[in-house]
């Protein structure tokens, strides 16, 4: 629906996916024992190892300019990485071809995007890392899908994009930082609230 997200049903929602409860070591426990620094999240990380990062086009959340943003997950913040013209439509544009019509992404109140960074566990993992990545991604998207059932709003994941134009769109290098997986977030009208009770 229309109906924006507000800045706390946002924030509860990338809390839920990349937020961090707690961090555990550092520097000096590495030079004592060789252990690093571990993040506790909210979603299982293979290793600890934060290996996404959570952009997202946000057109239609209450108090934040429309634009491109950043989840700063150890401080809990957003930041801006850019203004957008034409939000929207830029969004239809990544998701839209001639085979496949995805652009009610468009009409969401927020659209996330995680980029994977693989060196963060190719450093450890070696060739295993994008396995562990991809399982961690999809414990990351069943988060959401639950958070925003929570919230009584609805989500749709999306891994059919234009690659070169997502990843130009958040503004990565598609080399080194690419994205990997979308997901629309919104609203939802009230008859597809009471899915449960018409269940057989």
């Amino acid at each position: 629906t229309p109906e924006p997200l507000s800045l706390f049903e946002l924030g509860f929602l990338l809390w839920c996916t990349q937020g961090v409860k707690r961090v555990i070591g550092g520097y000096r426990q590495y030079i004592r024992d060789g252990s690093g620094r571990n993040y506790l999240r909210p979603v299982a990380a293979g290793g600890c190892i934060p290996a996404y990062e959570t952009y997202l086009a946000l057109p239609n959340v209450a108090g934040v300019e429309p634009g491109i943003w950043r989840y700063l997950p150890l401080t809990h913040q957003l930041v801006s990485v850019k203004q957008v013209d034409n939000l929207t439509q830029r969004i239809s544009d990544a998701f839209t071809n001639p085979s496949q019509d995805q652009s009610y992404a468009a009409g969401a109140a927020a659209v996330f995007f995680w980029a994977c960074v693989p060196y963060r566990g190719e450093w450890r993992y070696k060739e295993t890392s994008h396995k562990i990545m991809l399982l961690d991604l999809g414990h990351i998207g069943h988060q959401l899908y639950l958070a925003t059932e929570a919230l009584g709003c609805g989500c749709c994941e999306i891994g059919g994009y234009y690659q070169d134009r997502a990843d130009g769109f958040i503004g990565v290098d598609g080399q080194d930082e690419y994205t990997v997986l979308c997901a629309a977030v919104g609203h939802v009208p009230p008859s597809e609230k009471d899915w449960i009770e018409r269940c057989p």
